[in-house]
């Protein structure tokens, strides 16, 4: 299942449920691959390019903000609508992102 979202100026994400990492950079077709951590892969998607990734640790950035610190576990079909609006509460919006990609 994929789903597309705009987020932030000009850029577009997509997420990508039960495959890997590798099967997303392969399945777009992606050249010139490197490893980056998160924010200097936001920070050159932001200039120019192709970011995969957003699975690991929650950053000291994102637990100063709050942000990314509930997971998908695999009881999600299952949450009530409070686990959801909890849930909600801790994802990134667009101005969480560019604020962490800044930092």
């Amino acid at each position: 299942m994929m789903t597309y979202m705009g987020f932030g100026y000009k850029t577009t994400w997509l997420a990508v449920r039960d495959r890997s990492t590798q099967d997303v950079v392969d399945a777009l077709r992606l050249t010139d691959r490197e490893r980056l951590s998160w924010d200097v892969g936001v920070e050159r998607a932001y200039k120019s390019g192709v970011y995969v990734g957003f699975i690991g640790d929650v950053t000291p950035a994102e637990h100063e903000l709050g942000k990314g610190t509930r997971t998908w576990d695999d009881d999600w079909r299952n949450r009530q609508e409070d686990d959801w609006d909890a849930w909600y509460a801790t994802a990134p919006g667009e101005q969480d992102v560019l604020h962490i990609a800044a930092r």
